[in-house]
């Protein structure tokens, strides 16, 4: 079924001009195309540009090389769409087949398939690059150049993960050797299985979503480098997909021309330039109104949507893309957020639509809409079963009352509570949040906390609440519950500690029901469980969400084509970057 039938948006869509909507692909029409040589496209991405600040750790397939405009780097084992649906021109596979449970897949390589360098893809190529994936879970890696352990969050299954970890020592640019990771064996050059520890049926979306294949020589290499803060492996290293790197200054830009040896549909733009243009997000909108940047394909929500859509220019280019963040107050439970009942007097004190309303303060744009649970109403998966969620009501009396049954007694009005901001952009929702907690519980010690914390596993005070959002890597929402399960405690905190911004509320219900929703082989069993998990989330009080952001591209009208994205803004992918033009 595809997401049409869902009744989500359809896989690609037509990025259409001056209009806030998502329609059906057509052709853009527009000047002519330029000749092949002079088809360039510079663009803003995410996950390199503004917050990452050109940081090529981002091209790595191990952490989110999938993702953005370097996913054109990376031949898929699989290609997909937003839905799953397989793309098999663009799959490194040329056919795949699973036995009858689904507990083993069997993955057949394109003989053809080549590097960038003319050297052949083969199938220990690929188990390698499963190896490495394997060794960016393990805990010395964890904060390693942003890297969080991909794998553990989506192939999790795969039979010896873990035991990978145990056995083979750490190396920051290893693989461990063809066999080292017990669930993926090599049967012959072109052939490899995968195998899972229960039935994964769903292994396919997870594998589009997350696997690109490099070369391993070229990770290996990088034992002897001395990278500079910003520069990492894949910058020197060999490319499978559509493109492969031409130049790379680390925290400026990267260039991609097109890769010769690729074995799928040849793209028409004949260079990519992707630039990290500055920190400061003013800096990106004032060089795409200048001319300068294409394209800014990273989501333009709140502040930046709302500035964007008060200059002409910017707003004529203005284009909204489907948004599966979710907005949150992360609890880290430092006293007394420890307490349920201290947790749900913050949720009871929390005006929600209050919030979102000061949010959208200002302009015509609806920049953020309230949410009743942890997940975008834009994620195409268990509708029904999540809407039907309820949030605690807003009532300041009962949240008093409740702030009165917690352990801390009387004392809790004069505890220290630490709302911890990233970036002056999270300031407004702190801010309007601290005066809550301040007017509706009678709180005297509550602290907006702007210092950069550079250590966020041994922050210098005790955090409390810090801004968070959350999405699922596909069109899942046991994904999003599956990157949680690694960190939900399996008893209670011990008294004393100074948590890391990542520790969680001890909630003993929730982890056996995530885990029974993953194992779930009945799809309309595994969405009564979310909406279950849902409901303890709010009335436990796991996280404190209040909104989904309206999210925006810059898109110039000198791009012309289908531009087809994947459906969540967040992670600026391209998916048909062949039918892709620029115009004089």
């Amino acid at each position: 079924m595809d997401s049409r039938e869902r009744g989500g948006q359809p896989s690609g869509w037509l990025i259409k001009h001056n209009e806030y909507s998502v329609v059906p692909l057509q052709r853009r029409t527009g000047p002519a195309p330029l000749h092949a040589a002079e088809q360039e496209l510079t663009v803003a991405s995410t996950y390199f540009s503004w917050q990452q600040g050109g940081d090529m750790a981002a091209l790595d397939p191990a952490r989110r090389g999938t993702w953005s405009f370097h996913s054109l780097l990376w031949a898929p084992l699989v290609a997909g769409d937003t839905a799953g649906n397989a793309i098999p021109e663009k799959s490194l596979a040329q056919s795949w087949e699973a036995n009858e449970d689904f507990t083993r897949w069997t993955f057949n390589l394109r003989p053809e398939a080549r590097f960038s360098d003319g050297s052949p893809i083969d199938a220990e190529d690929v188990a390698l690059n499963w190896g490495y994936m394997a060794m960016m879970t393990h805990p010395e890696s964890f904060g390693f150049r942003d890297n969080f352990g991909t794998a553990r969050r989506m192939f999790g299954d795969i039979e010896g993960l873990k035991a990978f970890t145990e056995n083979v020592a750490f190396d920051p640019f290893g693989t461990g050797e063809v066999g080292d990771f017990e669930g993926v064996q090599v049967i012959d050059d072109h052939t490899l299985t995968i195998a899972f520890t229960r039935p994964a049926e769903n292994f396919l979306s997870r594998l589009t979503a997350a696997f690109g294949v490099f070369k391993p020589e070229d990770l290996y290499a990088a034992r002897d480098a001395d990278y500079d803060v910003a520069d990492f492996w894949p910058t020197s290293a060999a490319a499978s997909g559509p493109y492969m790197i031409d130049e790379a200054v680390p925290g400026e830009r990267y260039s991609m021309i097109v890769n010769p040896e690729y074995f799928g549909p040849a793209p028409g733009l004949a260079r990519i330039n992707v630039l990290a243009v500055s920190e400061d997000p003013n800096t990106i909108l004032t060089a795409f109104a200048n001319g300068e940047l294409d394209m800014v394909a990273f989501p333009l929500t709140e502040d930046l949507a709302r500035q964007a859509y008060g200059d002409p220019v910017l707003r004529a280019a203005m284009v909204e893309q489907p948004m599966w963040q979710v907005q949150q107050f992360w609890i880290t439970p430092n006293p007394p957020m420890d307490d349920e009942n201290v947790r749900r007097a913050f949720s009871m004190a929390l005006g929600r639509d209050a919030l979102v309303s000061v949010l959208n303060g200002g302009s015509e744009l609806e920049l953020m809409a309230s949410v009743n649970m942890h997940r975008s109403p834009a994620v195409p998966h268990c509708e029904a079963e999540t809407a039907a969620v309820q949030q605690m009501p807003y009532d300041p009396e009962a949240a008093k009352a409740e702030l009165a049954k917690s352990r801390y007694g009387d004392a809790v009005v004069d505890m220290p509570i630490n709302l911890s901001v990233n970036n002056n952009a999270e300031l407004p929702a702190i801010e309007v949040y601290a005066a809550m907690l301040q007017q509706n519980l009678g709180l005297k010690k509550v602290s907006v906390r702007t210092e950069k914390v550079e250590d966020r596993n041994n922050p210098p005070f005790p955090v409390h609440l810090h801004m968070n959002a959350q999405q699922p890597w596909y069109a899942d929402l046991t994904d999003t519950l599956q990157n949680m399960i690694f960190i939900i405690p399996d008893e209670p905190w011990a008294e004393g500690m100074n948590h890391a911004f990542t520790d969680v509320p001890y909630i003993p219900e929730l982890k056996p029901l995530i885990v029974e929703a993953m194992n779930s082989r009945d799809a309309a069993e595994r969405c009564r469980l979310v909406g279950e998990i849902g409901q303890i989330w709010n009335d436990k009080v796991f996280s404190l969400d209040y909104g989904v952001p309206k999210s925006f591209y810059l898109i110039s009208d000198k791009v012309q084509g289908e531009l087809a994205f994947y459906e969540n803004a967040g992670q600026g992918k391209p998916l048909n970057i062949e039918e892709w033009s620029i115009a004089d």
